[in-house]
């Protein structure tokens, strides 16, 4: 029965990003950092405004932070500084 559950699972589209919530909530993050640097924020500031909104039970997120941004700022070309990269990063996230 278990391995029914878990095929069927795989068969639908999303379920996999569905299974990982943390994926969407970093993909979130990805998205502040893009508008951020499309702002003109510098590295550093951007982590500070970006990291203050997560506290309480999201707060275990702030470590991730530093990474995406250092990804943002210095590996993500300016063509890709869209609206449409959270969800990608989202996606790749779940996809591993």
């Amino acid at each position: 029965m278990r391995y029914l559950i878990v095929t069927c699972l795989a068969l639908l589209p999303g379920a996999t990003l569905a299974a990982n919530p943390d994926c969407e909530v970093m993909g979130g993050i990805v998205d502040k950092i893009v508008a951020e640097r499309v702002e003109g924020t510098e590295m550093m500031a951007a982590m500070e405004t970006v990291a203050a909104d997560y506290t309480g039970d999201q707060e275990r997120f702030v470590g991730t932070i530093p990474h995406l941004t250092d990804w943002v700022y210095n590996g993500l070309p300016e063509e890709h500084l869209t609206a449409e990269a959270g969800q990608a990063f989202a996606t790749q996230c779940a996809a591993q």
